[in-house]
């Protein structure tokens, strides 16, 4: 099942684990990104991209960054129905 707005989860925590069944299937891991009050966004492991704070002469590990530029990446927003928190996708990028 694919993840879409609108979509809605009794915790955050189901929310996630749904997203981590779809991101399995997809073939890319998944990370908890930024929290805000009003929401949270979980995304890839590869978003953005890896700026380097040394000169390629200093750098003292030769690993490559995973960082890829990746955009995949769901938000979702904290509800109170009836007193009763619950998570609803409103934003999906996907691959």
């Amino acid at each position: 099942m694919v993840p879409t707005e609108g979509m809605a989860f009794p915790t955050y925590d189901d929310a996630y684990n749904f997203y981590q069944r779809y991101a399995c299937h997809a073939g890319f891991d998944i990370k908890k990104s930024r929290m805000h009050k009003a929401f949270r966004e979980v995304c890839c492991t590869r978003e953005g991209k890896h700026v380097s704070k040394v000169n390629n002469g200093d750098r003292q590990w030769r690993r490559p960054s995973k960082k890829m530029g990746c955009k995949a990446y769901v938000k979702l927003r904290h509800n109170y129905d009836g007193g009763a928190l619950s998570s609803v996708v409103y934003d999906v990028v996907e691959l």
